[in-house]
């Protein structure tokens, strides 16, 4: 398997095509009702899409950023110019976005966006599989994290099988090349 999957939006990925389909069930069905990317937002195959291939190279790119050349050495150190402490103004915009009743939901990715340095949280797993859970790559003080949230606007953040599947994956990732891990559970 591989670390990070991106799949174009008009790519299609499938273990057998229509025609055997066809022949062993004695339907017609296309490919990409097969293994199109709107058959895979739930799978789990791709981590992320891609509306071009210009774009895929991108996102594999700001992937490969927050890794090491091997898991041997670790991740590189970016500059940053980020405080230590989080910014009156950022702090008190984490304020508003958490709401005081426990009952009502807030966005987990402006959360994540607020604390992490600006600009470096790169979702992995953009698709609706296990779409509970939440996770990325970021940089604190300019050092590669994991970062992994439960979404409360998708089931209450509970974990499901999927989710479950999403965040180990994950989290071998991690380990794999040796990334601290920043987990926010609500």
């Amino acid at each position: 398997a591989a670390h990070f999957a991106v799949m174009v939006r008009d790519a299609c990925v499938l273990t057998a095509g229509p025609k055997v389909v066809a022949r062993a069930l004695g339907y017609e069905v296309t490919k990409e009702e097969l293994g199109g990317s709107e058959a895979h937002e739930t799978s789990g195959v791709p981590d992320n899409f891609a509306e071009s291939e210009a774009d895929a190279f991108l996102q594999v790119r700001q992937f490969l950023s927050y890794l090491p050349p091997n898991v041997h050495e670790p991740s590189p150190v970016v500059q940053c110019d980020e405080p230590e402490v989080l910014p009156p103004a950022r702090a008190a915009r984490l304020r508003d976005i958490v709401p005081g009743n426990r009952r009502q939901t807030y966005r987990v990715r402006e959360v994540l966006e607020l604390i992490v340095d600006a600009g470096s949280f790169f979702e992995i797993g953009t698709t609706q599989y296990g779409a509970s859970q939440v996770t990325g790559l970021a940089r604190l003080g300019g050092r590669s994290v994991g970062v992994m949230a439960n979404d409360n606007c998708v089931f209450g953040g509970a974990m499901t099988a999927d989710g479950a599947d999403k965040v180990t994956k994950f989290l071998d990732l991690c380990r794999t090349f040796s990334l601290p891990v920043v987990a926010f559970v609500d």
